[in-house]
């Protein structure tokens, strides 16, 4: 099993991150500490709540260049939640750039859909549509993970999107550039199938 390390800037499920791994059968590390980071075979990248603060705590880590060495370095990079969303260019929450990683903006989910009022934020098990990716080997068609966010991605390219979900639209609920993988979902609360990606992370990624 891989050498995981889960970055610890300050905000994230770290320890429900943590424990997920272990029920997967990986022993991870949460930490941030550049050169564990740098001896890792696999990042994992959290965040919850607001993009701006994430962002914020991020930079002020000192962490970014030892994970984009990671990156160069061609091994792969989970981020969960905010920790995908900061990945990519721009977010209309707070109007802050992101790492600019992959192409894409963070776009608020809209107040109506189809003339009936939508409940923001979304919230729960939903069921997403996948393309093969060793993200969901094994899952079975459709599976469902939980989701808890008022703003998603768009602007993505198909080639980069390997799961989508449909709330208030269809939107990107997971993609993979190269060795960046990211989920809107949060696996880790997501029950057996959450368990499940983890360990195909850990394994395949």
């Amino acid at each position: 099993m891989s050498n995981i390390a889960i970055v610890n800037y300050g905000i994230g499920n770290l320890r429900s991150l943590e424990r997920s791994f272990v029920r997967a059968g990986a022993s991870p590390i949460v930490t941030n500490d550049p050169e564990v980071i740098a001896r890792a075979d696999r990042v994992l990248l959290p965040g919850v709540g607001n993009f701006s603060a994430c962002m914020d705590g991020f930079e002020a880590s000192g962490l970014r260049t030892s994970i984009e060495a990671h990156i160069a370095a061609d091994k792969p990079l989970l981020g969960i939640c905010v920790g995908m969303q900061m990945m990519f260019t721009h977010s209309e929450e707070g109007d802050v750039a992101g790492l600019g990683w992959i192409m894409g903006e963070v776009k608020e989910f809209p107040d109506t859909y189809h003339g009936q009022r939508l409940h923001v934020p979304h919230v729960g098990m939903s069921t997403v549509n996948t393309r093969k990716s060793v993200l969901f080997e094994g899952l079975g068609p459709e599976p469902r993970f939980y989701f808890t966010h008022s703003y998603r991605v768009g602007g993505t390219t198909e080639e980069d999107t390997i799961a989508t979900c449909n709330y208030g639209g269809v939107f990107t609920a997971a993609i993979q550039h190269r060795n960046i993988y990211g989920t809107q979902f949060h696996p880790e609360k997501s029950h057996a199938g959450g368990v499940a990606l983890l360990k195909n992370f850990a394994e395949r990624g």
